[in-house]
């Protein structure tokens, strides 16, 4: 990974490390509002099913069951889940925000994958030449991975940042019980002492717990965790599918690093290269190894554990501000 950022920066100069920046800019902007206005949604909806009644919910899986037998029992096995709901919870937000802001992350791959030759100088002029070149589809190689993908990567990302939070409350709880325990033996210990005349003991220490420094910390590192967990197990397809971006330009040649302008010359030898995930795949293996499926994984994780980390704690806190500013509002509207 060092080399290869020490390769960049020499051929390319110091902003080549930042090449796409603005369109990923762009990407995480709109992808983060979309993500968590459809999560927070899909959530709420989840919830508010598991509080109907036997009636209500077979009612309501009448009303959605769209040719589904077991509507009703599947209904209600996510609804009763807390870290299942929000498995399905982030899995559609994720879906919902890749549909919606796919072209940035398009983009965002071939601005870094160009090299020498400049294809694309900008945001507005990238988008005007992949559609004169490609089409409208053009903005949309090698979505069908993404999706796919978006699916394990989000659904694990939320579940596992549930089911670890709820772990590190857990924590915190037993770290206030033993706690506690210590200071009311100490306290009682001090007591003791003092009845015998001891009065030069030293006051007792507030002590730190581990759930006290884990207070500000848990959203970051659940995030961290939860980040590299599903970072780890769905980054198979977040290779196939930056292979299948890559693809389509006129000059693939020229916009490519040497690793995967070597992958094109192997496909030369076919008629035409993958255009599917399991055919990229499948060809990937052949030519490079099962390993080849998780090259660049580790500063994948690099990435994605602050990127998650700093995701989740901005998340929590924002919504623990507007809950806090809502609640005041609302007392005053119960008062008149």
């Amino acid at each position: 990974m060092l080399s290869g950022m020490a390769t960049i920066a020499r051929e390319e100069g110091i902003r080549g490390l930042w090449k796409g920046n603005m369109a990923a800019e762009y990407l995480y902007l709109t992808y983060g509002g979309i993500q968590f206005l459809a999560y927070q949604q899909t959530k709420l909806f989840l919830s508010k099913t598991a509080e109907l009644s036997a009636a209500q919910r077979e009612q309501l899986a009448q009303k959605y069951r769209n040719g589904i037998p077991d509507y009703t029992q599947v209904l209600t096995a996510i609804t009763q889940s807390s870290s299942v709901q929000s498995f399905v919870s982030g899995a559609t937000a994720g879906i919902m925000a890749t549909a919606c802001t796919y072209p940035f992350d398009l983009l965002r791959t071939r601005f870094a994958a160009q090299r020498d030759v400049k294809v694309y100088t900008g945001v507005p002029q990238a988008f005007r030449h992949i559609f004169r070149q490609e089409g409208v589809r053009g903005y949309y190689r090698g979505m069908t991975p993404a999706l796919i993908q978006v699916i394990p990567y989000m659904g694990v990302m939320f579940g596992s940042y549930d089911t670890l939070k709820q772990f590190a409350a857990w924590l915190k709880i037993k770290s206030a019980e033993v706690s506690f325990l210590s200071d009311s033996s100490t306290a009682s210990s001090h007591n003791s002492a003092t009845s015998y005349g001891s009065t030069s003991d030293p006051p007792l220490k507030e002590k730190k717990t581990i759930g006290q420094v884990l207070l500000g910390l848990e959203d970051m590192a659940c995030g961290a965790a939860s980040g590299v967990i599903s970072k780890t197990v769905v980054y198979p397809l977040d290779l196939v599918r930056k292979r299948l971006q890559i693809q389509g330009s006129e000059q693939q040649r020229s916009m490519m690093g040497s690793s995967a302008a070597a992958v094109t010359n192997a496909n030369a030898g076919s008629s035409a290269a993958p255009t599917t995930v399991w055919r990229c795949m499948v060809h990937i293996v052949k030519q490079e190894g099962y390993l080849a499926l998780y090259k660049g994984l580790l500063p994948g994780i690099l990435k994605a554990a602050p990127a998650s980390a700093v995701t989740f704690l901005v998340f929590s806190q924002t919504g623990a501000f507007i809950e806090r500013t809502r609640r005041p509002q609302q007392h005053v509207q119960e008062q008149e």
